[in-house]
């Protein structure tokens, strides 16, 4: 899947299965892709924290 890719209720094997009444519309949306544009943070050096500790 790639951003802006979406499932929805309808794409799911059990909307087929006629043994099973859904509650939720078929075209409700289950999945939605995004990109995240959150970046890493800085990993800490251990010995800061070591040492912050004692």
């Amino acid at each position: 899947m790639k951003p802006g890719d979406s499932v929805k209720v309808a794409d799911l094997p059990i909307a087929s299965n006629p043994d099973v009444d859904l509650n939720t519309s078929r075209d409700a949306v289950v999945v939605l892709v995004t990109e995240s544009h959150n970046s890493a943070l800085p990993e800490e050096d251990a010995s800061e924290e070591e040492s912050e500790e004692k």
